[in-house]
């Protein structure tokens, strides 16, 4: 009688053994069907994000995996010509030579020549997790101040017919200034006049020869014209004749500088009373200044002139009129000395 019971036992143990993995395999099919579904789209969605496109799939050569990986042959929805490589690596990274793809085709489809005359095409590749993927930078020599405004205006025109041909295309094409490390470009999507963009190289030039300590190059272009067009990326705050751990950086859009951290600064000057903070944040609100109460606000002043208001993004010098404070700036030192009152 044992026996049978012992065999019973034992063959509901297998079968509950055999259920269990028949469960098992089933969830399984069901996941990397679901996954194999959802993948692709997972794909095309993150392009989108970082294009602002509708894409494709065109070849799917699998290889996925819970963690999204799997290589891609991808086009966008408005041009099945351009067709560019895109591996998912994780989750929330993925490598593509798209930018590259749709730079080269409009490129080698110009029918204007001269936009590319003087212009430098490097074509290059570079590898992820065994896949090679393309790089394409296009960039026009710029070797002396002089030439700022040609060179510009050629990097302008090249920008404006590539934006013409996808209004969604961001790409730079950089000004190389001869033997130094720079990063001067004009983008595609730029939204300056020329006019504008001429005045922004002119800056970017005259700073990449200062950090490149090129004191020739800027004894030529002369110190008038420097004093005109550039001020340094930064000041350092001097207070009453203290050194702080403030600084001041330069916008080169409004020609302002614009105090790093207001709180900061706040609490360097001795006259300050924080009457209001932010209950969680602990964000200043609200001083008194010198027996005048100011409230802090978050943003630029948008062309108000409150004078009891402190606006974290106006520039610095609104800042210092409210609070009455004297200003002495020494750019060659990369300083600001304040006094207070």
């Amino acid at each position: 009688m044992n026996k049978f019971v012992n065999f019973g036992i034992k063959s509901v143990l297998i079968a509950c053994i055999c259920l269990g993995l028949a469960v098992v395999i089933f969830a399984f099919v069901i996941i990397y069907a679901l996954f194999s579904v959802l993948a692709p789209n997972n794909v095309l969605k993150s392009l989108k994000e970082i294009y602002g496109e509708e894409f494709e799939i065109v070849e799917d050569f699998g290889a996925k995996d819970a963690k999204s990986r799997g290589l891609y042959i991808v086009s966008p929805k408005n041009n099945k010509d351009i067709k560019f490589k895109m591996l998912n690596t994780t989750k929330y990274r993925n490598d593509n030579d798209y930018s590259a793809q749709r730079t080269k085709y409009y490129i080698e489809r110009c029918e204007d020549k001269t936009l590319l005359e003087g212009v430098n095409i490097d074509e290059d590749t570079f590898t992820s997790e065994g896949v090679e993927f393309l790089q394409y930078t296009l960039s026009i020599e710029l070797n002396d101040y002089d030439e700022i405004e040609e060179k510009t205006e050629k990097a302008y025109k090249l920008a404006k017919y590539l934006y013409s041909q996808n209004n969604k295309m961001d790409e730079p094409i950089f000004l190389d200034v001869k033997d130094m490390i720079s990063l001067i470009s004009v983008h595609c999507d730029t939204d300056k006049s020329l006019d504008e963009e001429i005045k922004s190289v002119r800056y970017d030039y005259i700073q990449t020869l200062y950090v490149n300590n090129k004191k020739e190059e800027l004894q030529k272009i002369g110190q008038k014209e420097i004093n005109e067009i550039w001020k340094p990326e930064y000041l350092e705050l001097i207070i009453n004749g203290k050194e702080t751990t403030v600084i001041v950086i330069y916008n080169s859009e409004d020609k302002t500088y614009h105090i790093l951290n207001i709180p900061r600064f706040l609490n360097q000057l001795d006259e300050v009373e924080i009457l209001k903070k932010g209950m969680f944040s602990q964000e200043i609100k609200k001083i008194k200044y010198n027996g005048k109460e100011f409230k802090i606000v978050k943003g630029s002043n948008n062309g108000k002139n409150n004078d009891d208001v402190i606006y974290t993004e106006e520039n610095a010098d609104n800042i210092f009129r409210k609070l009455n404070c004297e200003t002495v700036y020494d750019y060659s030192n990369k300083k600001l000395y304040i006094t207070t009152k």
